[in-house]
């Protein structure tokens, strides 16, 4: 999982302005959770550069302590590009009615008796 790049990824779509690919909607109502709180945790990382021994490395830095809002939007990323799902499709089949319901499965083995202990053998 690249770590480092999903958070780039990440920041350069929050800078996006205009809606289209890449871009983060996000609700306008605070009680859905998105709120300063979250957006802190958002933009709670800094990429920075270090340069050590002729060589320049970036980290990212924290600038605020609580940092899940990236995280979990970073992990959530990475698993929609795992899981590469075709939204046309899904869409498509929504408006057909034809959503996947999974059912509860019912229980297909017979009950079978309890063995009562015998006692011990010697």
């Amino acid at each position: 999982l690249g770590v480092d790049d999903g958070k780039g990824t990440i920041i350069a779509r929050i800078k996006l302005h205009d809606p289209g690919p890449g871009y983060m909607h996000f609700p306008v109502d605070s009680e859905r959770g998105y709120d300063t709180e979250y957006f802190k945790g958002l933009l709670s990382e800094k990429k920075v550069f270090e340069y050590k021994n002729g060589q320049t490395k970036e980290k990212w830095e924290k600038i605020y302590n609580r940092n899940e809002p990236l995280d979990c939007r970073n992990y959530a990323s990475a698993a929609m590009e795992i899981l590469n799902p075709n939204f046309d499709w899904l869409a498509e089949q929504e408006q057909r009615g034809n959503v996947y319901v999974q059912q509860q499965q019912q229980s297909t083995q017979k009950k079978r008796r309890r063995v009562r202990s015998r006692g011990v053998i010697a």
